[in-house]
């Protein structure tokens, strides 16, 4: 039998690439209040991708053979003309958008992954260094290139075995094929469990697929194999379909994979190529103008939609749904120019000749290289960037003494008894007042600006734990921590004994806290404290504001004073809340958002110098200077 043209096996390719594509893009519907992602066993494409170059490289080499034509560099030329140029072309454009919109550690780790993607190691290297299902894989632009890289490693591998055995005559060959097969069916079913990273990214546990593809090709080139046994009919094709797309929709990320359960997948494919029926309706699907046209270009849809996906999330890491089609609608146009100005010309030896290529390509490995080394030697390059923003880069926040961990300010409650804040050194002058400071982790930030305004003429009380509100009876909370209790009991207490001149009370609020803060808010009053602050709620953005402003210098090469965010909105209409609740019960009441923030849902972010000098740590717990900013502008 000898190989001619099969449109079906593009459709199946074309199948492949929209899977992973849709896979990536996460796409989400929602139904009933419940989010359903689109296609979250989309990543399994690269299986059938497996299958069909398994086949196909194994039909083209058995059948070169049988003729007497095989020829090793012929056959290398071949792939490096197939694979090399447009994965180089993407390569480099990757470093150039690197440059311009990574930071120095991101950048550097880029150059890594492209130093391995050059040389087919990347599937290592992300083994090393990252888990291919975390979210922050999502921001590695050559994260998709570790199975180019497997599928290298099979060609370097396996086409010499193959040539040997198959020119020997060996008569166990199909044999050693079964062997190999269920032993690497065998090591990814039980990586799967084991060593589930390894398993993901390594050749071994995905031998048996592309190993099906070569059986399946030995069995078309057999000498009694006709035809006439392989035409099937549409219930085993449509079987075949099933097998292959039903796992799309039932897989997910925590799904064992490679593994057993993958064999449905690759069953399916199998089956497609493995029968082929020209007059099935399957076969005139997959063979059809759109299924074909995709899989010609499913090589380059595959290399260059990741990185396109990561550079959006690298600038914008929010993404809509609107956001994402346009995402892919780029994919497919930069696709279709890479497949007729790239990868047609160089695959087309008239063009090109053969010593053309050889110099061309030698040329840009090494230039790409050089690149990719000088980059990952230097860091990332962080010359690019200004002092100020390399020390925000380098920021490294240490609020441990600013809010006085360990003697005021509790962070493992767990770990103490009934005497609470023992260590806690208050300098004492019976001259003056005394101001109590009582919260969660939401308070303790508040202390550098109230010991800045009060410290000269009050004595200062802090009293906070994390994760503890100041309340005393927490209705809302159906599994509140009994420590949580204690300490608030024990505060409770103090208070009461102590008599200070001022409460105030601050901590991570929500709306369903103002039953249970009112309850507290009567307990003190009973307790004739008449000075009761109640501060609202504190900024709470997004991702850590460090993070934002970098992401923000990036794009328009400036930090602004203010900042809107898509968390603003709730931020501002608790505070309303919280100040309407202020007044219905007769307390003072902190705006640490009418502070900081303008009317247009943007707020400050910065109140002074160097990289502590931004009002944010972190999503919400101020620096000292903005601690202290915050009361210079509160009038008491």
């Amino acid at each position: 039998m000898k190989f001619k043209y099969r449109p079906e096996i593009d459709g199946l390719r074309a199948i492949a690439v929209i899977s992973v594509i849709i896979y990536h893009a996460a796409f989400e519907i929602i139904i009933k209040d419940q989010t359903y992602r689109i296609l979250p066993g989309g990543y399994l494409g690269v299986d059938v991708f497996y299958v069909i170059s398994g086949y196909l490289i194994s039909f083209l080499i058995l059948e070169k053979i049988n003729s007497n034509k095989f020829n090793f560099f012929d056959f290398y030329e071949r792939r490096a003309r197939r694979l090399l140029p447009t994965l180089f072309l993407v390569i480099f454009l990757s470093i150039v958008a690197g440059y311009l919109l990574m930071m120095p550690n991101q950048l550097k780790d880029l150059s890594g992954s492209a130093l391995s993607s050059l040389f087919f190691l990347s599937n290592f290297w992300f083994f090393l260094t990252d888990n291919y299902f975390a979210d922050s894989s999502s921001l590695k632009p050559l994260l998709h290139t570790w199975s180019l890289s497997i599928e290298e490693q099979f060609y370097i591998l396996f086409p010499p075995i193959l040539y040997f055995l198959y020119r020997k005559r060996f008569k166990g060959l199909k044999y050693i094929f079964l062997l190999l097969f269920f032993g690497s069916l065998l090591f990814s079913s039980l990586g799967s469990f084991y060593f589930k990273n390894l398993n993901f990214y390594m050749l071994p546990s995905r031998i048996w697929e592309l190993l099906i593809g070569a059986l399946i090709a030995y069995e078309h080139l057999n000498k009694k194999f006709s035809e006439k046994r392989v035409t099937s009919n549409n219930s085993i094709s449509f079987l075949g379909i099933v097998f292959i797309i039903l796992p799309f929709f039932l897989f997910n990320n925590s799904t064992p994979h490679p593994s057993i359960f993958t064999s449905f997948t690759i069953l399916g494919t199998a089956i497609i190529i493995y029968n082929y029926n020209y007059n099935g309706y399957i076969f005139k699907i997959l063979s059809s103008k759109f299924f074909v046209g995709t899989g010609l270009i499913s090589y380059s849809l595959y290399l260059w939609h990741y990185p396109i996906f990561a550079f959006k999330q690298v600038k914008s890491e929010n993404l809509s749904e609107f956001d994402k089609v346009e995402l892919i609608i780029l994919t497919i146009i930069l696709s279709i120019l890479s497949y007729f100005f790239v990868e047609k010309p160089f695959r087309n030896r008239e063009l090109i000749s053969r010593k053309f290529f050889t110099i061309f390509i030698s040329t840009f490995l090494i230039f790409l290289t050089l690149i990719c080394f000088y980059i990952f030697k230097y860091n990332g390059l962080p010359q690019r960037y200004s002092k100020e923003i390399m020390n925000l880069i380098n920021f490294n926040y240490n609020y441990k003494e600013i809010y006085q961990s360990g003697t005021c300010h509790i962070e493992n409650k767990k770990v103490l008894k009934d005497i609470y804040f023992k260590n806690c050194k208050i300098n004492l002058n019976t001259n003056k007042n005394n101001i109590f400071l009582w919260g969660d982790s939401l308070a303790a930030h508040l202390y550098p600006g109230i010991n800045h305004k009060y410290g000269n003429k009050y004595n200062i009380w802090q009293r906070t734990t994390d994760a503890c509100k100041p309340l005393t009876n927490n209705s809302t909370e159906k599994n509140s921590d009994p420590n949580c209790k204690k300490i608030n009991e024990f505060i409770l207490n103090e208070i009461k004994e102590l008599k200070p001149k001022k409460v105030f009370i601050a901590g991570f609020w929500s709306y369903k806290d103002l039953n249970d803060i009112e309850e507290t808010i009567k307990k003190l009053k009973k307790n004739d404290i008449k000075s009761i602050y109640l501060v609202g709620p504190s900024i709470r953005w997004q991702d850590p504001l460090p993070k934002i402003l970098l992401k923000k210098y990036r794009i328009s090469k400036k930090i602004p004073n203010y900042l809107s965010d898509k968390n603003h909105q709730n931020n501002f209409d608790l505070d309303n809340e919280f100040q309407n609740f202020a007044n219905k019960n007769s307390i003072r009441y902190v705006s640490l958002i009418k502070i900081l923030c303008k009317d247009d849902l943007t707020c400050l972010v910065k109140v002074g110098d160097g990289p502590d000098g931004i009002t944010n740590w972190d999503e919400n717990h101020f620096t000292k200077k903005a601690s202290i900013y915050i009361f210079s502008k509160f009038i008491d």
